[in-house]
């Protein structure tokens, strides 16, 4: 009585089932005894096969882009906070690294920087006019600075008192308050 090919795997599937069931527990306790063994020759097995890995990856991530980008806004909308928090630690040990990196940018690129920031300005004059009469409606902290110092100070706000920013506003409203009456 000789067994089919399904049945042979069946049987196969059957007997390794088992196996890991009862050596659960061998396996979990072999690999922390042998941790650092194991990376150490995981590492090695991907140094001398990088080029092959990278390749791979480079396919597999230009076939399933769109995935790919999903499962990253699912993680972040279920982690927001891990994410977040992630990405502060990040920027606090890479800072240094982050400016310069974005410094380089800007200098590389400042001809187009400086077009596009004009064109913004030619393409949205009315929204710029309605956000400068919003700052000075509601006296915003950079408009009551410029109004302390002029144009001519590059201290950014957070450096200035906010007790003194509070003084130059109510000043500015008392002196509105007068010129209605």
């Amino acid at each position: 009585m000789a067994l089919t090919e399904e049945e042979k795997k069946e049987r196969r599937k059957l007997t390794q089932k088992k196996w890991n069931a009862a050596n659960k527990d061998y396996k979990k306790n072999y690999y922390e005894a042998n941790k650092e063994k194991i990376k150490a020759r995981s590492r090695l097995h991907h140094a001398n096969n990088r080029e092959k890995n990278n390749a791979r990856s480079r396919e597999y991530q230009a076939e399933n882009r769109d995935a790919i980008c999903q499962k990253k806004k699912e993680y972040v909308k279920k982690n927001r906070d891990k994410v977040r928090k992630w990405m502060a630690d990040y920027y606090i040990a890479n800072k240094s690294k982050i400016t310069k990196r974005s410094k380089d940018h800007y200098c590389s690129n400042i001809d187009a920087y400086r077009k596009t920031r004009a064109e913004y300005r030619d393409n949205n004059k009315d929204k710029i006019k309605e956000w400068n009469k919003k700052r000075t409606v509601d006296l915003a902290d950079r408009y009551v600075v410029q109004l302390l110092f002029g144009n001519t100070c590059n201290i950014p706000v957070k450096d200035i008192p906010k007790s003194l920013i509070q003084a130059k506003r109510a000043e500015i409203k008392l002196r509105r308050l007068i010129k209605e009456q």
